[in-house]
């Protein structure tokens, strides 16, 4: 996490963490090998985002 302190911190302190996909609570373990993930508002609209990929030549 030390690539991204402040998107880690706010992540955190929402309680919008994860692993494999799951959201878990406060006092979860992480085991050896758990993929820890940080969740966040998206940015913009996914279909958006694909029709705009999709309208572009090439």
């Amino acid at each position: 996490m030390a690539g991204c302190p402040q998107i880690a911190a706010e992540a955190i302190r929402a309680k919008r963490v994860g692993v494999f996909g799951r959201r878990v609570d406060d006092d979860f373990t992480l085991g050896d090998g758990d993929r820890l993930e940080l969740y966040r508002p998206l940015t913009a609209d996914p279909k958006e985002a694909r029709r705009r990929r999709a309208a572009r030549p090439g």
